[in-house]
């Protein structure tokens, strides 16, 4: 009778764990897997995917065992281009700073950028530097993310509002989200100039609210004026 008391003990000891460890660390989030992507014929989610190529980076549309948050920065004015990859596993954040140019324009033809930069490395057909960010435990993204509602944000392009944009260079954004349970992946053009549009400011609210919430000029690697 005392070991099956033991036993029942043992169950029930295990089955509350299990229950803590497979609560979403995110408030309301669905049980079963969902997949959001900007439109299925967009040219974006295929840039994407060679840029996960270029950096030889697993991709989140399987989604990943807590919750991965990565911001792409595409500046369409100069060659350079940032990932901010942000991770919260093991009860810590971790995140990183990828900076990177792609050694071939979009015709396929080599940048000179390669021959002319001294000092400069290439790893594979890219010129990538890596830059990990120190976060401290309290760091508040999913905070952020639920106050934008960024889990369940439209893409720009499903926009009745959106007619192309406001200018036509400026800064694209691609955003994924992966929890254990689902993957969103959205892209904002230009949103700074296009603010008259409620998603375009929310997206600009949200990115300075990120920027703000990082390290000092960590937000701006590599190329703060304060950084050597």
């Amino acid at each position: 009778m005392r070991s099956q008391i033991i036993t029942i003990i043992l169950l029930f000891l295990t089955l509350s764990c299990q229950e803590i460890n497979d609560k979403s660390i995110i408030k309301g989030e669905s049980v079963s897997f969902t997949k959001y992507l900007s439109l299925e014929d967009s040219s974006s989610h295929k840039i994407k995917k060679t840029f996960d190529s270029i950096l030889k980076i697993p991709t989140l549309e399987k989604g990943v065992d807590s919750l991965e948050f990565r911001l792409w920065v595409v500046d369409q004015l100069s060659l350079g281009s940032n990932l901010f990859i942000l991770k919260y596993q093991n009860n810590n954040w971790v995140g990183e700073n990828i900076f990177f140019i792609e050694g071939h324009d979009s015709e396929g033809k080599e940048r000179h950028i390669f021959n002319k930069k001294k000092g400069i490395k290439i790893d594979g057909n890219a010129y990538i530097k890596r830059h990990f960010i120190s976060l401290e435990k309290t760091f508040p993204l999913i905070q952020i993310l639920e106050k934008y509602n960024l889990l369940n944000f439209p893409t720009q392009r499903s926009l009745d509002e959106y007619k192309g944009g406001c200018c036509l260079d400026g800064v694209v954004y691609y955003y994924e989200i992966a929890t254990k349970n689902s993957y969103r992946f959205c892209v904002y053009n230009n949103p700074q100039c296009c603010q008259q549009v409620k998603e375009n400011k929310v997206i600009v609210e949200f990115i300075n609210e990120l920027q703000s919430s990082l390290p000092k000029n960590e937000y701006c690697w590599p190329n703060c004026s304060t950084k050597t």
